[in-house]
Protein backbone atom coordinates (compact mmCIF):
# COMPACT_ATOMS: atom_id res chain seq x y z
CA UNK A 1 0.00 0.00 0.00
CA UNK A 2 1.26 3.46 -0.88
CA UNK A 3 1.64 6.18 1.70
CA UNK A 4 -0.28 9.33 1.07
CA UNK A 5 1.86 12.28 0.00
CA UNK A 6 0.87 14.24 3.14
CA UNK A 7 2.36 11.48 5.34
CA UNK A 8 5.54 11.49 3.29
CA UNK A 9 5.84 15.28 3.64
CA UNK A 10 5.29 15.02 7.42
CA UNK A 11 8.00 12.36 7.69
CA UNK A 12 10.39 14.46 5.59
CA UNK A 13 9.71 17.49 7.83
CA UNK A 14 10.29 15.35 10.95
CA UNK A 15 13.54 13.94 9.56
CA UNK A 16 14.76 17.44 8.55
CA UNK A 17 14.03 18.67 12.07
CA UNK A 18 15.90 15.71 13.56
CA UNK A 19 18.82 16.45 11.22
CA UNK A 20 18.93 20.10 12.33
CA UNK A 21 19.03 19.03 15.99
CA UNK A 22 21.77 16.49 15.27
CA UNK A 23 23.83 19.10 13.40
CA UNK A 24 23.39 21.54 16.28
CA UNK A 25 24.56 18.95 18.82
CA UNK A 26 27.56 18.07 16.64
CA UNK A 27 28.50 21.75 16.20
CA UNK A 28 28.30 22.27 19.97
CA UNK A 29 30.48 19.20 20.55
CA UNK A 30 33.06 20.44 18.05
CA UNK A 31 32.99 23.85 19.72
CA UNK A 32 33.64 22.31 23.13
CA UNK A 33 36.56 20.28 21.76
CA UNK A 34 38.03 23.38 20.11
CA UNK A 35 37.63 25.37 23.31
CA UNK A 36 39.37 22.65 25.34
CA UNK A 37 42.21 22.54 22.81
CA UNK A 38 42.59 26.31 23.05
CA UNK A 39 42.69 26.19 26.85
CA UNK A 40 45.32 23.43 26.78
CA UNK A 41 47.40 25.41 24.29
CA UNK A 42 47.23 28.54 26.45
CA UNK A 43 48.18 26.57 29.56
CA UNK A 44 51.14 24.96 27.79
CA UNK A 45 52.30 28.34 26.48
CA UNK A 46 52.01 29.87 29.96
CA UNK A 47 53.96 27.01 31.51
CA UNK A 48 56.68 27.31 28.85
CA UNK A 49 56.97 31.06 29.50
CA UNK A 50 57.17 30.44 33.25
CA UNK A 51 59.89 27.82 32.83
CA UNK A 52 61.85 30.08 30.48
CA UNK A 53 61.61 33.03 32.89
CA UNK A 54 62.58 30.78 35.81
CA UNK A 55 65.66 29.53 33.93
CA UNK A 56 66.77 33.07 33.15
CA UNK A 57 66.27 34.06 36.77
CA UNK A 58 68.15 31.00 38.01
CA UNK A 59 71.07 31.71 35.69
CA UNK A 60 71.25 35.38 36.63
CA UNK A 61 71.27 34.61 40.37
CA UNK A 62 73.71 31.72 40.14
CA UNK A 63 76.81 32.35 42.28
CA UNK A 64 80.13 32.37 40.51
CA UNK A 65 81.87 29.10 41.26
CA UNK A 66 85.45 28.40 40.34
CA UNK A 67 86.00 25.22 38.41
CA UNK A 68 87.01 22.22 40.51
CA UNK A 69 90.70 21.54 40.83
CA UNK A 70 91.97 18.39 39.24
CA UNK A 71 94.00 16.25 41.57
CA UNK A 72 96.39 13.66 40.34
CA UNK A 73 96.06 10.06 41.42
CA UNK A 74 99.12 10.46 43.68
CA UNK A 75 97.33 12.87 46.00
CA UNK A 76 94.43 10.57 46.78
CA UNK A 77 94.32 9.19 50.24
CA UNK A 78 95.12 5.54 50.62
CA UNK A 79 94.22 3.06 53.31
CA UNK A 80 97.89 2.25 53.85
CA UNK A 81 100.54 4.95 53.96
CA UNK A 82 104.01 4.14 55.05
CA UNK A 83 105.52 6.52 57.58
CA UNK A 84 108.18 8.47 55.80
Amino acid sequence: MKKPSSKIREEIARLQDALKHAETREAERIGRVALKALVVRLICKTIAQYISAHRVQAISHRPKISPPTIRSSRTRSCAFRPNV
